[in-house]
Order: structure tokens, then C-alpha cells, then sequence
């Protein structure tokens, strides 16, 4: 599909006549008032099945991004795919890349999505503690000198995500891998949701291509700026309102922790020995009443 001639008459089972699809064609206008447009050729392009690792032009952008902003070490032949979103990805990976009782080391506190995708995997978890500018070196080093049975060359699996980026109701993410485990990604997508929903992708397509990269690295400045400040003010609440020594809603707790890390939108926080987070957070009043 990624080099047929659109005159092509494709005899394939299942492929839908595109003089079928209500939809024709459709405008989108941008906060900066740049306006795209998905043409009848491209929308229809946009309702047809696609490629399980994502519709071709768009995996191609997402390769040019990558290269242009993260810059990647060229030790190996990467592959980009397509997912619902980075849990998606991260899902796959885990199912496929971990076993019963693989040792699994993890930045503490992180995200819980990923801890329970672990669990559901039965991997044997082995936190490492963070402070505010992220995982403790030390801590990390000594976990990996324990692992003696790990690779001698690691391989890195990036999950990327537009969810807190442009908009989560998208449902698109990508993983940049090594080609061999991004052919079994692909083929575990094949086997389940055949593919990525391919208009959300032609929108982000189009929205990126408007922007270019530097448009998109002016707006992903913007939503970080708008993410620290809504941080900053959630944590001068905290201090204000659950400080043990200048509140009254925390006093019988006494030494609780939060820290702000660099880098993050949010402050993660701790509770004493004894506490149950998911009942205390319920029987606690932790957040002020006022505005």
C-alpha cells in the first residue's frame, strides 16, 4: 500500500468503496487562526483501512520529528509505529518483552498505569527512588550491578504520546524501536485492531505540517509554561493548606513529603507508615474548600 499508484484498482478482500464514505471533506481552523483542510482525496484517504504501523505519510513525519528533536544515536535500524496512545505501546511491549518474574526496574514514585501493566505481566518490580531531578544515579547503579544477567548492550524502546500535547481524545502515540521488535509490534497490531484510527493521524499530519517544528517545539514550550504554573500554584496550596506545622488538616499526619521534580506538571506525595493511600486520600479532607 505504501507504493501502489492511487489509480491502482485494488482487488483486495474487505476494501471499501471510497464513493461509499458520508464524510467528503472537512476544515479545521487553529488557535492561530491557520486553517487546514482535509481534501475529498485525502479525507478519503483518511476513512480507508491503512498500514497496521500507521498511515505511511505520517509514520514518515514522526521519523523526521524524532531525528529533529531527539536526535537519536544511529546504533541501530529503527522503526516507527503507530499506537492508541503510548499506553498502548507500552502494553505491547510489556506482553511481549517480559516475562513471570522478570526483574523490572522503575523510576519511584511514576506513572501507575505503567505499574499496573507490569502486575498484569507478573514482573518481579524493583523501584528506585527519584528526588527532584529525577531517578538517584547511586540508587540506579547499584540496582544494575545486581543484574547480572542482564544484556551487555541494552536496547531503548521510546514511547511518545500527543495525549498531553495537542489533545488525548486523539488516541495517538508511537514507539521508536529497533526494527526486529518494531516487526512484532506491528504484527501484534495486525492481529488485534488491524491499525490506528487513520483520521486522527491525517489531522495531526496537517496540524504538524502547518506548525513545522518549530511551530510545534513554540507550542509545546507554551503547554509546559501553562503545566508550571498550574503545578507551582497546586503546590503553594499544599504547603499552605496540608503543611503540618501551619495547617490544621494535616496535623495528625505530621510527616508527610512531596517534591516538585523538574521537568513534570505535578508534585508527587507521600504518606507515613500505616496509611493507606487509596482509603486516606477518601477519609482525609487533603484539598482546601476555597478557590
Amino acid at each position: 500500500m505504501e507504493t501502489i499508484s492511487p489509480d491502482t484498482l485494488l482487488l483486495a478482500s474487505g476494501m471499501p468503496n471510497p464513493s461509499t464514505f458520508p464524510v467528503l471533506e472537512a476544515t479545521f481552523t487553529l488557535k492561530e487562526s491557520h486553517r487546514i483542510n482535509i481534501t475529498p482525496q485525502l479525507m478519503a484517504q483518511a476513512l480507508q483501512y491503512s498500514l497496521s504501523s500507521g498511515f505511511p505519510p505520517f509514520v514518515a513525519q514522526l521519523e523526521e520529528l524524532t531525528e529533529k528533536i531527539h536526535a537519536p544515536p544511529d546504533v541501530c535500524e529503527r522503526q516507527v509505529v503507530v499506537t492508541v496512545g503510548s499506553e498502548h505501546g507500552l502494553s505491547m511491549a510489556c506482553g511481549m518483552l517480559i516475562n513471570p518474574g522478570d526483574a523490572v526496574l522503575f523510576q519511584e514514585p511514576t506513572y501507575p498505569g505503567l505499574l499496573a501493566l507490569l502486575d498484569n505481566v507478573q514482573a518481579h518490580l524493583i523501584p528506585i527512588r527519584s528526588d527532584s531531578q529525577g531517578v538517584i544515579p547511586s540508587l540506579l547503579r547499584v540496582a544494575l550491578d545486581q543484574c547480572t544477567d542482564r544484556r551487555a548492550k541494552g536496547r531503548v524502546l521510546r514511547f511518545d504520546s500527543f495525549s498531553k500535547t495537542v489533545a488525548p481524545g486523539l488516541r495517538v502515540g508511537y514507539v521508536t524501536v529497533p526494527k526486529p521488535i518494531g516487526e512484532k509490534l506491528v504484527l501484534d497490531i495486525l492481529d488485534n485492531i488491524l491499525h490506528a484510527s487513520v483520521l486522527p493521524q491525517v489531522i495531526l499530519r496537517e496540524v504538524l505540517k502547518t506548525w513545522g517544528h518549530e511551530g510545534y517545539l513554540q507550542h509545546m514550550r507554551a503547554v509546559c509554561e501553562l503545566y508550571r504554573r498550574q503545578r507551582d500554584i497546586m503546590v503553594e496550596a499544599v504547603d499552605r493548606h496540608l503543611n503540618s506545622s501551619g495547617g490544621e488538616r494535616y496535623e495528625d499526619i505530621g510527616d508527610e513529603t512531596r517534591t516538585r521534580e523538574r521537568g513534570a506538571g505535578g508534585a508527587w506525595g507521600g504518606l507515613p507508615g500505616g496509611w493507606e493511600p487509596a482509603v486516606s486520600i477518601h477519609q482525609t479532607r487533603l484539598f482546601c474548600d476555597q478557590p
